[in-house]
């Protein structure tokens, strides 16, 4: 029978993508949104990614807000596309609960975006929870995009404190995958429910097809390095087949295409 998965989780570390970013110029926004895609196109992050992007970063275009909040911080993936942005009179305040990925997200702010903005970006380590109890005047833009379960009570914290401007817009991500039915509930937002079997047989088929075509890559290009031969030839090849080597072992040590995903926090 197939083996069962409590649990999916990214496949790379925040210092794997400190890895991609570091080779982008400072102060280079879109250069560092770019690695940022190439790391996650190598090995799944939890980066929103570039089509969902672009549409937040044109909602926030258009609305011209004047104080923008973002639940989850991760890695500083959309605090950086909000900023760069957002009106030159506008501040952001993203919220991360987790250590190091606020300190790696930091420096990836701080690789990408120029002093004006960064100025005006306000990080806050803390449990959601914990943060709201310290905001003070509303947000014109929300963004949620931490804990799915929490989306609702969350949402309504912000709404009894006062903390969303009249004709606010709150984006919630991931509504539908992996999925935050206590916010369609208390939105009275109809859905079919189904289960993490299905959910997470789609993640473990990714995953699994994300391994294989990058194997299939690093090994055409030790190929290209062997034919082309030359004075480096022979430590590139040391170097290639050292990565070739540790994408073959992360690729092994993840659950099978087959294995059963099962969550305690979703229906």
């Amino acid at each position: 029978a197939p083996a069962h998965v409590r649990a999916m989780w990214q496949l790379w570390t925040p210092a794997d993508m400190w890895s991609f970013v570091e080779k982008a110029p400072a102060g280079d926004a879109a250069a560092v949104l770019a690695q940022m895609d190439a790391c996650a196109e190598t090995s799944w992050m939890m980066n929103m990614g570039p089509r969902k992007g672009e549409l937040i970063e044109a909602a926030v275009r258009d609305r011209r807000p004047r104080r923008i909040l973002e639940v989850g911080s991760f890695l500083n993936y959309m605090s950086i596309r909000m900023a760069r942005s957002m009106p030159a009179d506008a501040t952001l305040t993203t919220i991360e609960i987790d250590e190091e990925t606020y300190d790696v997200g930091g420096r990836i702010r701080r690789r990408a975006l120029g002093a004006d903005v960064l100025g005006r970006v306000d990080a806050v380590r803390a449990n959601f929870s914990d943060a709201v109890r310290t905001l003070a005047k509303p947000f014109d833009v929300v963004l949620m995009d931490h804990w799915k379960p929490d989306y609702a009570r969350d949402l309504e914290a912000l709404r009894t404190r006062g903390l969303l401007a009249d004709g606010a817009l709150v984006i919630a991500d991931n509504v539908l995958f992996p999925g935050a039915p206590e916010l369609l509930d208390a939105l009275a937002v109809p859905y079919l429910r189904t289960t993490d079997e299905v959910s997470g047989q789609a993640c473990l088929r990714a995953a699994a097809d994300l391994d294989e075509k990058t194997l299939r890559r690093l090994k055409a290009e030790r190929a290209g390095i062997r034919r082309r031969g030359g004075d480096d030839a022979a430590a590139d090849l040391r170097e290639a087949d050292a990565v070739l080597a540790a994408a073959a072992r992360l690729a092994a040590a993840r659950p099978a295409r087959d294995a059963v995903y099962r969550s305690a926090h979703f229906d």
